[in-house]
């Protein structure tokens, strides 16, 4: 029963779009939550039949807890409360859904299936972005009427690409992007190991990944990219598997810039494209200097953090700093206070950090720069002790998390399952040394 949920939630997991949810109680409620609740009514069920519950004990469960707790304790503060308490049920539900992934899986054989999955999915998901550039491209160039997906042409302007910008089952292109650069950087790493294996398979969806990373068009995810390639190029030095080098990455990267430049001079377009990111003349406020909206929203909330500086203004009160920006102080005190509006959409910043002191202040920031430094040491102190196959996997499953977590800085979704689930997979292969024994240890 566990391996078939588990298969569930991996199958739904970026099913991020309105059309895949519904709204409950001011919420959005996605199929992977329905999933995780049905994992937490099995759980009950089997401790209710009298089955011991032996529940895992990870490497970031500490600071993990404090977190959390700092996020508790700062709802004190909150001005629009009945959207912090949203914001933190959420954070619970993605809590626990690492919990569910750590505890559901305790064997290889769970293991290696249940990745094996995920790599099929997120290749499905990132060709389905690629199949909508596609028809974008066949229907502004030759007039086709093909349907491009459930939210139509996005971007068009935005990004100076007249076919759009692929979302596959996400809200919008930027999630998209996010998991395209985890792939690519997991599917790197396996590539180019030294084990015999899939090697097909590896290579396809390396392909795919990169080819879903450059048309995404997410800057955010272009430097996180650089980051993990950065990270996994270091364990070389770690005793990993790889055939990563210095030298690789020269020759790969001089044929890539290759590339780009006979696609550019072949293709005057995607040149249009790449210069309307970094120099936007439709969004002016886009462009990359002090008065770029995200480096406005990041000043925004710094400004309120200064109110309460210790343990921040509560969950999700970005939203209401937003709305005090857009429509004024009174505007945002009425909407607050107005229970049919707790649940609706009214903005956020887009970097991780400065939600994070936003919401939970220093003691928050503190918190959070400790599970991150946990989730690092562990992988650095553990990966080189795997066996061959799994070195490479811990290898490129943390180059994946470093490049999500260095794009977050930008475009931030540490409130999206998918980043818990990624988290939760990075863990569990670490502790794979111990499935089949007392699974309920770990190394510092």
């Amino acid at each position: 029963m566990k391996k078939y949920i588990i298969y569930l939630i991996l199958a739904t997991l970026f099913l991020e779009g309105y059309i895949f949810s519904f709204n409950f109680g001011g919420a959005r409620i996605r199929i992977s939550q329905i999933l995780e609740v049905t994992a937490l009514c099995f759980v009950s069920f089997s401790f209710l039949s009298g089955n011991k519950i032996h529940l895992k004990r990870t490497p970031i469960d500490i600071p993990l807890c404090f977190y959390l707790g700092v996020n508790m304790i700062s709802i004190t503060n909150a001005i629009w409360t009945t959207r912090s308490i949203k914001i933190l049920l959420l954070l619970v539900s993605l809590i626990m859904l690492y919990y569910i992934f750590v505890n559901f899986i305790t064997t290889r054989k769970a293991f290696d299936a249940s990745l094996k999955l995920l790599l099929i999915v997120g290749v499905l998901d990132i060709s389905y972005g690629l199949l909508q550039v596609i028809f974008g491209m066949l229907n502004y160039y030759f007039g086709f009427n093909l349907p491009i997906g459930y939210l139509g042409l996005v971007h068009p302007e935005y990004i100076g690409a007249p076919w759009g910008r692929p979302y596959g089952t996400f809200v919008e292109p930027d999630w998209y992007g996010t998991i395209t650069m985890f792939f690519a950087l997991v599917f790197f790493s396996l590539n180019y190991s030294k084990m015999n294996r899939n090697t097909y398979f590896y290579r396809f969806g390396l392909i795919v990944s990169l080819l879903g990373l450059f048309f995404s068009f997410v800057r955010a995810a272009w430097v996180g990219f650089g980051a993990g390639a950065i990270i996994m190029l270091f364990y070389r030095y770690k005793g990993i598997f790889t055939r990563l080098s210095f030298s690789l990455y020269i020759k790969k990267l001089s044929f890539v810039l290759l590339i780009l430049i006979v696609t550019i001079i072949t293709f005057p377009a995607i040149k249009n494209v790449l210069w309307e990111r970094f120099y936007p003349t439709y969004d002016p406020g886009a462009r990359i200097n002090m008065k770029n909206v995200r480096v406005s929203m990041m000043k925004t909330s710094f400004n309120a953090t200064l109110r309460n500086p210790i343990i921040g203004n509560g969950p999700g009160s970005a939203a209401f700093n937003y709305l005090v920006e857009e429509k004024g102080e009174q505007y945002a005190i009425n909407t607050a206070k107005t229970p049919e509006t707790s649940g609706r959409s009214a903005g956020f910043n887009p970097s991780i950090l400065f939600t994070i002191i936003e919401d939970t202040g220093l003691l928050g920031l503190i918190t959070f720069l400790w599970l991150v430094f946990r989730i690092t040491k562990y992988n650095f102190r553990n990966t080189a002790f795997l066996e061959e196959k799994y070195q490479v996997i811990a290898s490129g499953l943390f180059g994946g998390l470093t490049g999500l977590f260095v794009s977050y800085f930008f475009s931030q979704g540490l409130w999206l399952p998918f980043t818990w689930v990624f988290l939760a997979f990075n863990i569990i292969v670490l502790r794979i040394d111990v499935f089949g024994n007392d699974s309920t240890k770990y190394c510092n």
